[in-house]
């Protein structure tokens, strides 16, 4: 395509990527290699960029991205104890639209929660 070095570009591709794979029910699609790899703070934004893409994880071409790459897409506390709240508050609501502090909990909502938890124990060997 003849692009530079500017990867942006490729931003809408990647979302539909992400996109057509939750649609389809598969896994989550894992994000490209940062080619650069003593570059942490290009590794950094390569990262942000991807999670709010929708990856799940990125490839790596070093040993030195993995431990920066491992601790980004790994679950933090927040997310975490905000899914276990999602999926307590609508397993005892049984079917239908629950509400947390005013926001609305319905199928989607409860579909993403138990993904972080999933993949959180994934991370973890469980």
């Amino acid at each position: 395509m003849g692009l530079g070095p500017d990867d942006h570009l490729l931003d809408g591709v990647r979302l539909q990527v992400t996109m057509t794979s939750r649609a389809a029910g598969i896994a989550p699609p894992v994000n490209g290699v940062t080619t650069n790899y003593t570059d942490s703070a290009a590794l950094t934004d390569d990262i942000k960029r991807a999670r709010a893409l929708g990856f799940t994880g990125k490839l790596c071409i070093h040993p030195l991205q993995v431990g920066p790459v491992r601790a980004a897409f790994a679950p933090i506390a927040d997310e975490m104890e905000w899914a276990q709240k999602i999926v307590d508050v609508a397993s005892q609501s049984g079917s239908g639209a629950s509400s947390i502090s005013r926001a609305m909990i319905d199928k989607p909502v409860v579909e993403r929660a138990m993904r972080i938890l999933r993949l959180n124990a994934i991370g973890a060997g469980t």
